[in-house]
């Protein structure tokens, strides 16, 4: 028989082996009541029968429940915990693979790291202030003023004064027209 503190205990040194909280409580109900239908476990954990059974197919596929025909319907019994062992045996052996697998992965991604990307950049804006936001970095930016062989494209659908109301649009046509004096100052000097 079970007591609270028992099952708390039980249920954390389950999920040490690999167990969800739910998966535990369920597996602890079954050792403690023997065969019980969905139906019954649902009651005895408060959990849905939809949850319920999609964590007895779990702990089948885990080896630590087993499926009971009693006429008609189809019960559930805990397996003996010595199949405990199995998840056990089951960890190792992935937490092994994974010992194994890192060298190779740190190798390559380490390379992935190291190569230069390219200098050209993709930025989504939606919507009017993303719009706005754009346009205005994109005429407020440093690369138009230090250099007028830099390259922004946007693509729109929309004039300016439609995407971005006709406030905001004449506000951008002023500082394009003083980035643009700018410019040919620059080149004339």
């Amino acid at each position: 028989m079970f007591n609270m503190m028992n099952t708390f205990t039980e249920t954390t040194k389950l999920k040490e082996l690999g167990l969800e909280e739910k998966q535990s409580q369920i597996y602890l109900t079954l050792l403690k009541n023997g065969v019980l239908s969905p139906l019954e476990l649902s009651r005895l954990t408060d959990l849905n029968r939809t949850t319920v059974y999609r964590i007895l197919e779990e702990l089948e596929n885990k080896g630590l429940v087993e499926e009971v025909v009693d006429g008609k319907s189809v019960k559930a019994k805990a397996a003996s915990p010595d199949k405990l062992r199995l998840l056990l045996i089951s960890e190792e052996t992935k937490l092994q693979r994974m010992k194994n697998t890192i060298p190779d992965l740190i190798t390559k991604l380490s390379v992935v790291k190291d190569v230069p990307s390219s200098s050209t950049k993709v930025f989504y804006f939606r919507g009017k202030t993303g719009i706005q936001q754009l346009l205005w970095n994109t005429l407020k930016g440093s690369t138009l003023r230090e250099s007028s062989t830099k390259e922004n494209v946007g693509f729109g659908y929309m004039g300016w004064n439609e995407s971005v109301g006709l406030e905001f649009a004449d506000e951008l046509r002023r500082e394009l027209w003083d980035i643009a004096k700018e410019i040919n100052l620059k080149k004339q000097s």
